[in-house]
């Protein structure tokens, strides 16, 4: 008998934890990013398969070996929310060397225009993070050979009023976008907790006007255009900003029309800040 989509995600999953949860499938996910966020916790149930999945840190990670530990075992838990939107949801995961050409995004959410909600995970931004003038082209779109297809995409998340869920910069950022085909609302997401003064929700630039280009000392004219003209593609469209140096942990929240999300600086256990993605109505 052929298998039902459910019970081929229950299937997908369960080899998804069997995998995460040994010590190879741990190692994949060693990488000793500084201290990392004490929190992380999801659940998810359907009739076949029940997981909760926690995270609750004892201690600020000190020792190199243990630190690495507990980065691994965030590591796969995102991995696991990430497959589990992608199984059950009818998205699907695209891997380096699939995103050169960002068509194939497009056609994923073209694909269903019933979804109410429609979410772009990915580690790098999709908005040009204007406040690093060194890597401000690592990011999803950033290759040049993307250039021709990021309007669509563009134009595609704005016209479903998406929401770009990011990391990367080791920054918390926030960005809304308003324009003609609509608008779409992104945020980036750091866990990189390195030192007490991080956790901190106060901003180092906030509103739309603070959207610009931040040359640093020593690039060549060159960089600094291509900087500038990378961060005018998004301008004109931003409707809020927000960037600062913080990092901790975070929650997302899906209610009606609304995506919001909550930031918890350091091992906070309440939210220093709210971000609404859409204070408008869907």
């Amino acid at each position: 008998m052929e298998s039902t989509k459910e019970e081929e995600t229950i299937n997908e999953l369960k080899a998804a934890l069997a995998e995460l949860e040994s010590e190879e499938g741990l190692e994949m996910f060693v990488e000793g990013h500084g201290l990392q966020s004490r929190y992380f916790a999801f659940s998810w149930q359907s009739d076949g398969l029940e997981i909760e999945y926690s995270l609750p840190y004892a201690r600020v990670l000190s020792d190199e070996g243990e630190q690495k530990l507990d980065a691994a075992r965030i590591g796969a838990a995102i991995r696991l929310a990430i497959l589990l939107l992608a199984s059950s949801s009818g998205g699907a995961l695209l891997h380096d060397g699939e995103t050169k050409d960002l068509g194939p995004i497009c056609d994923l959410v073209d694909a269903d225009p019933s979804a109410r909600h429609v979410f772009l995970v990915t580690h790098g931004p999709f908005t040009t993070f204007p406040a690093n003038a060194h890597s401000f082209r690592w990011r999803l779109g950033g290759d040049r050979k993307c250039e021709a297809s990021r309007p669509r995409l563009y134009e595609t998340l704005s016209r479903r009023r998406a929401v770009v869920l990011s990391g990367h910069t080791h920054a918390t950022c926030f960005y809304r976008h308003e324009n003609k085909f609509g608008g779409f609302a992104e945020f980036t997401v750091n866990s990189v907790w390195k030192a007490p003064e991080l956790a901190t929700a106060t901003p180092e630039r906030s509103g739309a006007a603070d959207y610009r280009a931040a040359p640093e000392p020593g690039l060549s004219k060159g960089r600094v255009d291509d900087l500038r003209a990378e961060v005018e593609f998004f301008r004109p469209g931003v409707r809020e900003y927000f960037f600062g140096n913080g990092a901790g942990h975070y929650r997302l929240d899906v209610s009606g029309g609304n995506v919001a999300l909550s930031f918890y600086p350091g091992d906070a256990r309440a939210p220093a800040r709210r971000f609404d993605f859409f204070p408008f109505s869907i």
